[in-house]
């Protein structure tokens, strides 16, 4: 009701606006994971889409309710950061990929949007994208000379590129 009243949320409603995003999401997992499992990182992206979407009409709505829009939109970056593990597997080398993509958007955004905290949570992304390297690395059962054209290294290779492209641009 913040967006159509055009009042600013106080500290409160936001915590009660993220704990129901994310009691939403734990619910439904809890629900429909057994039975719906291959669709469980689709739903979550479309709660993404939900949460941008929602984030972007409070911002047209109310150019003065920008705390609402971004939390809206932080809760959106955060559920996608989840689909990703969530659709391919928590050790998945696409898993990487996805998350080198999504450090880097958020990076780029947060230099063109002058928000110093999104760059945060972007090289948090990073910091997940490369731990999740590092283990697909480790438990490659390969000898040193496979190693480095295997797979893992390849998309490590990939992740650094997306990686620079903040820096570049």
């Amino acid at each position: 009701f913040h967006a159509v009243w055009r009042r600013v949320p106080k500290l409160m409603d936001q915590a009660i606006m993220g704990i129901n995003a994310w009691a939403y999401l734990g619910f439904s997992y809890a629900v429909l994971w057994e039975d719906l499992r291959l669709w469980m990182g689709g739903f979550t992206l479309l709660l993404a889409l939900f949460y941008g979407g929602l984030g972007y009409a409070v911002l047209r709505r109310s150019a003065d309710n920008v705390r609402l829009s971004l939390l809206a939109l932080g809760i959106s970056a955060v559920f996608v950061s989840v689909a990703i593990p969530v659709q391919f597997g928590a050790w998945s080398a696409w898993t990487s990929i996805a998350w080198a993509a999504q450090g880097t958007i958020m990076i780029w955004f947060s230099f063109k949007l002058r928000q110093p905290q999104l760059r945060l949570f972007g090289y948090a992304v990073f910091a997940a994208m490369v731990l999740s390297l590092l283990y697909l690395i480790h438990i490659q059962e390969a000898d040193t000379e496979a190693l480095a054209l295997s797979t893992p290294v390849l998309y490590l290779l990939a992740s650094l590129a997306l990686i620079s492209v903040p820096t570049v641009a």
